[in-house]
C-alpha cells in the first residue's frame, strides 16, 4: 500500500510541477528543476519501496494489533494525518518549528529514539532552513521564532 500511495503522490506531484508556467526571461533550468528533482526522488522511492515489498520476507502477523491490512491503513492515515496538521501549522509556526516537529515525530513512530529523532529533525530543520534563505535566497515563514 505504501509504495502505490508513494507512486500516486510522485504522479500528482510531477503532474503539478510540468503545469508550472515557465518564464520567457529566466534560469536555464527554469524554476521546475527543483520540484523534478523531487519529484524524481519520489518515483525512485516509490519504486525501491516496492522492490522491498516484493523481495522482503514476509513478517509474522502481529494479532494483538489486528490483522496486517488493518495496521497498514492505520499507518497511511496516521501519516496522512501528520502531514496535514504539518500544513495547517506550517504558516502559523513557521518553517523552523512545523518541520522540527513533524519530522521529530514521524522519527519516533519509526525509528522509537526520541533524542536521536530530535536531534536528526533539528539538524535537518536548521540545515535546510540555512540552504533556503541563506543560499538560494528562498523566503520561508519564520513563524513564531522571530527570524
Amino acid at each position: 500500500m505504501l509504495p502505490a500511495a508513494t507512486l500516486a503522490l510522485a504522479v500528482a506531484y510531477l503532474a503539478g510541477t510540468l503545469a508550472m508556467p515557465s518564464p520567457a526571461i529566466a534560469d536555464p533550468l527554469g524554476p521546475q528543476i527543483f520540484p523534478l528533482l523531487i519529484a524524481g526522488g519520489l518515483l525512485l522511492t516509490a519504486l525501491l519501496l516496492a522492490l522491498e515489498a516484493w523481495h522482503g520476507l514476509p513478517a509474522a502477523p502481529d494479532t494483538a494489533q489486528g490483522p496486517p491490512a488493518l495496521q497498514s491503513i492505520r499507518v497511511v492515515g496516521g501519516i496522512a494525518a501528520w502531514t496535514a496538521l504539518y500544513i495547517f501549522g506550517f504558516e502559523r509556526l513557521g518553517f523552523p518549528i512545523a518541520t522540527t516537529l513533524f519530522l521529530a515525530g514521524l522519527m519516533m513512530v519509526f525509528h522509537g529514539r526520541a533524542w536521536v529523532s530530535l536531534a536528526c529533525a533539528v539538524g535537518f530543520s536548521a540545515g535546510a532552513w540555512l540552504l533556503f534563505t541563506k543560499l538560494l535566497a528562498v523566503r520561508l515563514p519564520a513563524g513564531l521564532l522571530p527570524l
